[in-house]
């Protein structure tokens, strides 16, 4: 994950998750009813279990907020600016509250806190 963080992000440090983009889900050249191929998603599981504590997550709810990070940065979302971060950062929070739900959790005991923070910047 360092060589692939370094390699396609100039960033000379392992991360937790990297996103590498193959179709755009507003690419207006793609037919509506086209299946997209939005790309690849890459987790490193060791940084992320051993960031989790820190965020006071588990390793598995760590693990579902950086999928979701990586998708969201799929579909176009960032967090380079303070108002770019504060819409992902909702919209994570809003996913990871609604798959609580469907695994018959309590949404509120979802924590996310600032994803700006995490390994991956």
């Amino acid at each position: 994950m360092h060589e692939l963080n370094h390699e396609w992000r100039g960033i000379d440090r392992t991360t937790d998750v990297l996103s590498f983009e193959c179709d755009s889900a507003f690419d207006e050249d793609i037919p509506a009813d086209e299946t997209l191929e939005l790309g690849d998603i890459i987790l490193a599981p060791q940084v992320i279990a051993r960031q989790a504590p820190g965020f006071g997550n588990s390793p598995a709810d760590e693990c579902r907020l950086m999928l979701v990070h990586g998708m969201l940065h799929l579909l176009g979302y960032d967090h380079i600016e303070d108002d770019e971060a504060e819409v992902m950062e909702a919209r994570e929070d809003a996913i990871l509250r609604d798959l609580a739900l469907e695994r018959g959790e309590d949404p509120k005991l979802v924590h996310v806190g600032p994803i700006t923070n995490h390994a991956h910047d």
